[in-house]
């Protein structure tokens, strides 16, 4: 009785085993959003209008479309004249494999599942050929004759989990080709052009869409991994980046737009040319040079599906998108810097607000790990991160230049009066001299701390006995001079003339106090506040 329950257990540990080496993880590429990700704005990963495959079919909200994807495949029919029976068997034979790419388990029975795969990838095929062939479509088909539905059935392609397998997609368009058509052009070249009206910016670089037909076909996984492979920064940026970029402890380095406006640099819009793209961020002497991002309805939903594809895909180097949005993110804090960024024609607001736009900028990258390297560190020539970092400590200098000038001065000049009236005061000492009792309250208070620090000019340590023997030497001296405070008042009116620049120059500075704050054998400190510019300076004077 007790191996029964070890068998049983064997026998299921046993069945996950076999399941997990019957469908290896690199097959998965088709993912559902991380619950992280999900939790923080679910409607940018739903469909709106159609499900493409198995995440959300059924759904009750887009059951109307399916009516749409079934007319497709009628006017694929007619056309081509190929009968239904084919394309049915063609995609039997990928059933299994197209089950592979989704890492969650679905619900769809192997008829389900191949009827699914017919009308989504039929409806792929066909609107994105009818978008590029104008005479293909008819005159009453809505998804073209009305304005709003074309833009909302690509905002739902282009969903991370709205996806089929590219091989599926391909094989449906081989099937339906029609090569004898002079209009006809890469099916590749038409699915960019048909992402870029929504794409934000301009879309993919055109010179990438022109050479796209040089992309292996079975090396795509889905539509969202074709168009990001080809939306991409510009190639002088990807190749720095790849050499040089850094890792993401420069993240915390860039200010907001307010902050480095302030710093002195420029905010400039920039066109797109050919080999450019919405990521090429450039900083050139002092101007940061950035093209239009226009923000609309769909582009939060682009950028968090990109975003999670990045997420989720472990074999990405370069995560450009995340790159982007979060340097974004660096530089809109508040309302004030999307508005400064919306003046200079960066961002084009379709939403009306500025703090609906700094609000949606801010939450895109939250629960998102960020990458190793960072795009925005070395992608252009001028260091980006330096640049702003020079123009910060410039800023800086320009501004407390006189100040740190002044303080030199101050410190030097007091120097010279310090030493000059201790060498001075030794002298007198030795005559009898007594400062104690000077009149003059301020001056009283310089002398006293300077028979302090005569009293330790001493080049050696002396022995208790000779040190208490000089000390009665000292107050016999001083007790000598008491009665010569006269003849003091007069020496030190003559050292007031001699040295009347310093002390004036010190008079009208606002010398708060001079403190002692400790001396030994040679060296003495000094502790000097000046009020009027807030300056705390410790002084290590070494006499010798």
């Amino acid at each position: 009785m007790a191996s029964e329950p070890a068998d049983i257990v064997l026998d299921l540990v046993g069945e996950k085993l076999r399941r997990l080496t019957a469908t290896p993880s690199d097959q998965f590429n088709i993912f559902k959003v991380p619950d992280v990700l999900r939790k923080l704005n679910e409607k940018a990963y739903e469909p709106e209008m159609l499900a493409i495959g198995p995440y959300h079919h059924g759904k009750e909200q887009l059951l109307a479309f399916e009516e749409h994807k079934t007319r497709y495949l009628k006017k694929l029919l007619e056309r081509t004249r190929i009968p239904l029976s084919d394309y049915v068997m063609a995609m039997r034979a990928l059933e299994e494999r197209a089950r592979k790419c989704y890492g969650g388990s679905t619900s769809l029975n192997r008829d389900e599942f191949v009827q699914m795969m017919l009308l989504d990838g039929c409806f792929i095929v066909e609107v994105i050929r009818k978008f590029r062939l104008k005479h293909l479509r008819g005159d009453d088909d809505p998804n073209f004759k009305l304005g709003w539905m074309l833009p909302s059935i690509a905002r739902d392609m282009i969903l991370l989990e709205n996806q089929l397998p590219f091989f599926v997609i391909w094989k449906l368009f081989i099937m339906t080709d029609m090569p004898s058509d002079s209009r006809n052009e890469s099916f590749l070249l038409m699915i960019l052009r048909f992402f870029n009206g929504i794409l934000p910016g301009k879309g993919c670089r055109r010179d990438i869409v022109y050479q796209v037909d040089v992309y292996p076909i079975n090396e795509i996984k889905h539509l969202v991994h074709l168009i990001h492979e080809n939306w991409l920064p510009s190639p002088a940026g990807v190749e720095a980046y790849r050499n040089n970029a850094t890792n993401n402890s420069y993240w915390s380095f860039i200010g907001s737009a307010t902050e480095i406006q302030e710093a002195g640099i420029h905010f400039r819009k920039v066109g797109v040319l050919k080999d450019d793209s919405l990521f090429d961020i450039k900083f050139e002497n002092g101007v940061m040079k950035m093209p239009s991002l226009e923000i609309g309805d769909a582009t939060e939903t682009i950028l968090q599906n990109f975003i999670a594809y990045e997420q989720c895909s472990q074999d990405l180097n370069l995560k450009h998108v995340i790159d982007y949005v979060e340097f974004l993110n660096c530089l809109i804090n508040s309302s004030k810097d999307a508005e400064l960024l919306r003046r200079r024609g960066i961002i084009e607001n379709l939403l009306g607000d500025d703090e609906v736009i700094a609000t949606l900028l801010n939450k895109l990258c939250d629960g998102v790990v960020l990458g190793e390297k960072f795009y925005y560190r070395e992608a252009d020539g001028d260091h980006m991160a330096d640049g702003l970092e020079d123009r910060w400590k410039e800023r800086f200098l320009r501004k407390n230049l006189g100040r740190i000038c002044f303080s030199i001065l101050f410190l030097r000049k007091s120097i010279v009066f310090l030493h000059y009236h201790l060498m001075k005061l030794k002298k007198n000492i030795h005559r009898g001299w007594n400062p104690t009792k000077s009149p003059n309250h301020k001056i009283s208070k310089w002398l006293q701390l300077m028979l302090i620090l005569t009293a330790q000019l001493s080049p050696d340590q002396p022995s208790e006995p000779r040190r208490r023997s000089e000390d009665s030497t000292t107050a016999r001296r001083v007790a000598t001079a008491a009665d010569s405070d006269r003849g003091l008042d007069t020496r030190l009116r003559r050292g007031r003339e001699a040295d009347g620049d310093i002390l004036t120059a010190l008079g009208d500075l606002g010398v708060g106090d001079l403190s002692f704050v400790g001396c030994g054998g040679w060296r003495s400190f000094v502790s000097v506040r000046v009020n009027e510019i807030g300056l705390g300076i410790r002084l290590d004077w070494f006499l010798h």
